[in-house]
């Protein structure tokens, strides 16, 4: 992937992210007014919780960072890896907790309780904040390339 297209890759992330935040802080907000906000859009689920807000939020900024720096390198990639490392372990943290939490409720089946919130690792696997940590998975792997080539160049 050319470096303009792993730049226009980031650009599209970092708006959708930021839109994502936002619309996570609206049903945040709308759910604490007691009116309800947007739950899913195309079968895809957006939180609506203030910690959400603030990753999505920081990885859509961390995005438009290497449209900041987009004329140097040495920083806008690294703007992309972490974006996409973050992306990433948002994915594994939201994985992580899904499974726990399916464990947690087949626990409490066995001891006779009936759990009504019970996310499975389906539910997750449709949520807003692990999509997104999907895609970004092809800028990570390319960012890390590009970060690679950077560090092999001799100083000038």
């Amino acid at each position: 992937m050319p470096s303009f297209s792993l730049k226009m890759a980031s650009a599209t992330m970092s708006i959708i992210y930021l839109i994502g935040a936002l619309l996570t802080l609206t049903n945040w907000l709308l759910g604490l007014s007691g009116l309800k906000g947007i739950e899913e859009i195309g079968g895809i689920t957006i939180p609506s919780d203030p910690g959400a807000f603030i990753v999505l939020f920081t990885i859509g900024l961390v995005y438009a960072g290497a449209l900041y720096y987009n004329r140097d390198r040495a920083k806008s990639f690294p703007c992309i890896f972490i974006a996409s490392a973050l992306a990433l372990a948002l994915v594994v943290i939201n994985t992580l907790v899904a499974l726990a939490s399916t464990a947690n409720a087949a626990i409490l089946s066995l001891s006779g309780e009936l759990s009504n919130n019970i996310i499975t690792v389906l539910e997750e696997a449709l949520s807003f904040d692990v999509i997104l940590g999907v895609f970004s998975i092809p800028l990570l792997i390319f960012s890390i390339k590009e970060l690679r080539s950077l560090t092999r160049q001799s100083p000038p």
